[in-house]
């Protein structure tokens, strides 16, 4: 989920620092549609990564921390200001060093393309479920597949089965 997200923002022109997430899988990240030349990758934030995500948010649009952080409250808050006087996004992937606005929960549903023990994997179902600060839910039930030219999509599973069941209702049968 956080890959494609951050391709989403890169593909529309925003830049990105991710901090951490050492091992992340950027080819997905680009078959998503990210631009690698609006990404900043520090594999290892050092000691104090709260100081480097405090430099990055100067000049980047999204700034991803991964990993433990522990910070007093007076660092936490001084950092979501530093968020806001330069209207950006912080992403944290660890939860207990701020409190988030939003919290995105993802779990695999599902496979499309394999049946009985045999097949290939053509899409992975996916629900997302945000949370919000009150405690509001919603889940999103999405499929990401292939979209051609070795390019990866996301679509609202909900959305597309409607669509089928509108374009089969569609067909008539003659003769």
């Amino acid at each position: 989920m956080l890959l494609g997200l951050l391709a989403a923002v890169t593909a529309g022109g925003r830049w990105v620092s991710v901090l951490g997430m050492a091992r992340a899988g950027w080819l997905a990240f680009h078959e998503l549609g990210g631009d690698l030349s609006r990404l900043a990758h520090i594999p290892t934030s050092g000691p104090d990564p709260l100081s480097v995500a405090s430099v990055l948010l100067d000049g980047m649009d999204v700034v991803v921390v991964d990993g433990e952080v522990d910070a007093p409250p007076s660092r936490t808050r001084a950092l979501i200001a530093r968020v806001r006087r330069h209207d950006s996004v912080l992403i944290v992937t660890n939860s207990g060093l701020v409190r988030p606005d939003l919290e995105i929960r993802s779990r695999t549903a599902g496979y499309v393309g394999l049946s009985a023990g045999g097949g290939r994997v053509r899409a992975v179902d996916i629900d997302v479920q945000v949370i919000d600060r009150v405690g509001r839910r919603a889940v999103t039930p999405l499929r990401l597949g292939g979209a051609g030219d070795q390019r990866l999509a996301w679509t609202n599973r909900a959305a597309a089965a409607a669509d089928a069941a509108a374009t089969s209702s569609n067909w008539t049968r003659t003769g």
